[in-house]
């Protein structure tokens, strides 16, 4: 879990610190359905990759489920990320931390309320 937070963080950090980074992953690329389908993102795939990874170590260590297919999930947390950082460099100005806290809350915990 502190390391899934750790990512999430350390992401946000990022399309704070390098917005105009952040503008062309989630803006400019989702222009080219044709650039989509022909990049080789090595470094998105190692990416994905690492988050995978992560979900595993957690699995491991009985931290998450072990029906969770890792990349799937990699790929749906990255998902919130990836939209959470096309606002903000759309220009909805929020607080990235906070932002990041309420993600891993959400990934971690779900929405659904906790039966007492």
């Amino acid at each position: 879990s502190e390391q899934l937070e750790l990512f999430i963080n350390e992401h946000l950090k990022m399309v704070e610190t390098l917005p105009d980074h952040a503008a062309v992953m989630t803006v400019e690329l989702r222009q080219s359905p044709k650039f989509m389908r022909e990049y080789q993102a090595a470094g998105f795939g190692a990416y994905l990759k690492l988050l995978a990874e992560i979900i595993e170590s957690g699995q491991a260590k009985g931290l998450f489920r072990r029906d969770l297919v890792p990349w799937l999930t990699a790929r749906a947390l990255f998902g919130m990320l990836d939209e959470m950082a096309l606002m903000w460099v759309l220009g909805r100005n929020f607080d990235l931390k906070e932002t990041g806290r309420v993600v891993h809350d959400v990934f971690l915990n779900g929405t659904l309320q906790k039966k007492e």
